[in-house]
């Protein structure tokens, strides 16, 4: 299955549950375990808040969810930084074979990137570039939601 395709992932429910916090409703879901059958997902709890954080490749590429969010931010990193830490993640922390990785870089990865997610990097509010660090971009975004926060206190 190709994990690397909006299609993959339950983009309705995710939206569904960002209102039911913007409603003030606590949320209750499964912990995403990635195909791991040794782990026993925990239930993890989101209480409601005045700013909601929502973070994921496809964050931004659910036109509902889109919509309502406040600001975009996109966080880029060169080619080489990217793949390196795809290659980093899928071979030393989840163990997948070095063939497998490299398929599934070049037949699923970059390519579902080009397609599916940096098509919205034009539309960000603020990109923030992570190739090395990204304090300061850390710094502004964390200036925002505190300004977010006492607005809607």
């Amino acid at each position: 299955e190709n994990f690397d395709i909006p299609s993959s992932l339950d983009l309705d429910k995710f939206y569904a549950d960002v209102l039911r916090l913007q409603e003030g409703q606590d949320l209750a879901i499964k912990e995403y375990t990635f195909n791991r059958t040794d782990v026993v997902p925990k239930i993890i709890h989101i209480p409601a808040a005045p700013v909601v954080l929502l973070e994921g490749i496809y964050a931004l590429h659910h036109e509902q969810l889109n919509a309502i969010v406040d600001l975009k931010v996109f966080i880029d990193a060169d080619d080489h930084h990217r793949l390196q830490r795809r290659i980093q993640r899928d071979a030393v922390e989840r163990g997948y074979d070095q063939d497998d990785v490299m398929y599934r870089l070049s037949r699923h990865h970059q390519p579902a990137f080009e397609e599916f997610i940096l098509p919205h990097r034009s539309k960000a509010d603020i990109v923030i570039p992570n190739n090395h660090h990204f304090e300061k971009g850390l710094e502004m975004l964390a200036h925002f939601l505190q300004w977010k926060a006492q607005e809607r206190a």
